[in-house]
Order: structure tokens, then sequence, then C-alpha cells
């Protein structure tokens, strides 16, 4: 197929080039975080380059913003409850860092118990577990144990909202 046929195929199909630029944008906002403020003003702007310039770059950074947006607001809802003490049931999925005072290991918690009713519940969230430096922990290894669930604590907001975005 010769290139200017190409182009012509992609002139009769006006909804791909909004797609690629907003998938473009979804791409970016999995490896950073911005302020929605910050992209707020992006859309804005970018929007009224591209309407008083008709300029077509201004129209892909618009909607290259709106994929961001988009993206960046959809936060996953937890699983898990946060900041109750209850019993778990963990697969550890990483190999244990000995900490000194206490092991830590990246795990995802396969059920948990409610408080109220004591049924137990599915889940698919991703924690790090903190145990003891005694216990012994093994990646692929299911404990069930009692604990709280906390906010990841530490190290910039950015990156505490880019941890909360991939669960």
């Amino acid at each position: 197929m010769k290139i200017s046929r190409l182009f012509a195929r992609l002139d009769r199909m006006p909804m791909l080039r909004i797609l690629v630029p907003f998938a473009a944008g979804i791409a970016l906002a999995g490896r950073y975080v911005l302020p929605l403020w910050f992209l707020a003003g992006a859309f804005v702007s970018a929007g009224l380059v591209a309407l008083l310039l008709r300029s077509s770059a201004a129209t892909a950074a618009m909607i290259v913003t709106a994929g961001f947006a988009a993206a960046q607001l959809r936060v996953p809802e937890p699983t898990v409850p946060r900041g109750v003490h209850t019993a778990y049931e963990i697969e550890v999925e990483g190999f244990p860092a000995d900490r000194g005072r206490y092991l830590s290991a990246d795990a995802s918690v396969a059920a948990w118990r409610s408080p109220v009713d004591g049924h137990w519940h599915a889940s698919d969230a991703r924690i790090r577990l903190y145990a003891d430096s005694l216990t012994e922990l093994h990646p692929g290894e299911r404990i069930r144990c009692r604990g709280t669930v906390r906010p990841l604590r530490g190290g910039a907001e950015s990156y505490r909202l880019l941890m909360e975005r991939r669960g």
C-alpha cells in the first residue's frame, strides 16, 4: 500500500486522529502524576490556542491533556477496609526484605473478615506487608493474620497518588 493511500484512508477516519493522542495521554498518566489544576489550565490554554490559531498541534495537546486527566481521575475503590483492625488472608508476592527489626514484602490480600458480621470478603488489593523479623515469610506463601491496612505514608505526594492509582 502506498503512503498516499494510507493518508487518504486516515482522512476518512477522524476518530482515529482523536484516539491516538487520547491514548498517549492515558499512557503518560500511568507514568506521571500532575495536579488537576495544572491539567485544567493546560486543557483550556491549549483549547484557546487551537481555536485562535487553528493549530492542529494545539488540538493534539488538548486531546493528550484530556486523556491524561481522564486516566488520573479514575481512582480504584479500595477493596479492603482502611484503619480497621481485622483478620486477613494474604499471599506474599515478592521476596521479603530484612529491615532489621521487621521484614517487608509485597503482598496481595485474597480476603478479609468483616469485624461487624464475621463474614469473609474477597479482595484483590495489593499491600506492603510488614512483619516481625522472627516470622519467616516465603514468596507464594499464604498466611492468615490480624492487622490493619493503612494508606501509604512517606515519600512525595505524587508518588503516593501514583501508587494509589495502581492499587
